[in-house]
């Protein structure tokens, strides 16, 4: 019952809503999903590590490891600003 109001949510912009979803399309191999999720959490909140992390995770399962660098560091440089 809390999905359809997170999805909600995550159409009105909500980052954290956003994330939530990402994550779990990510863990249930939905990767356009996951994707799409995702990266609306990091621009939402792009000084937060957490999108950036999944990201990195979702493109390492797709073996698209140069764009899992990418957010890895881009995960890194925000927990730098966070510190």
């Amino acid at each position: 019952m809390a999905q359809p109001d997170a999805a909600g949510d995550c159409a009105a912009g909500a980052p954290t809503s956003a994330l939530a979803l990402g994550r779990i399309a990510r863990r249930q191999g939905d990767y356009t999903a996951a994707a799409t999720h995702l990266l609306r959490a990091a621009a939402l909140q792009p000084n937060t590590a957490d999108a950036h992390r999944e990201l990195g995770l979702l493109f390492m399962q797709q073996q698209a490891l140069p764009l899992a660098a990418i957010f890895f560091a881009r995960m890194q440089a925000a927990e730098t600003l966070a510190h």
